[in-house]
């Protein structure tokens, strides 16, 4: 599932719904693509974290096709967020 370049406060509401709605419709996993995120905020940070608590009360594998941009991995780095290396790993 893509992420698209904008992970932000505007765009967060429609992600949000897209990717439980992706949760939802697979217990197998999902796969998100972070390969095109160019612009995070504390909202997009606040989703994947949301999403990673998702997942793991679920327990639904969840598995990244980047690279993540080094400039929005640092965002997460910046922020604290412990989840960054997962995402670029």
């Amino acid at each position: 599932m893509p992420i698209g370049t904008r992970c932000v406060i505007d765009t967060v509401k429609d992600l949000k719904s897209s990717l439980l709605e992706a949760l939802n419709e697979s217990s197998e996993g999902v796969l998100l693509d972070v390969s095109q995120i160019e612009e995070i905020d504390t909202a997009g940070i606040q989703l994947f974290v949301s999403l990673f608590n998702e997942v793991e009360k679920r327990k639904i594998p969840l598995k990244f096709k980047g690279p993540m941009n080094e400039k929005v991995l640092e965002q997460f780095q910046l922020s604290g967020v412990r989840y960054g290396e997962q995402i670029n790993g």
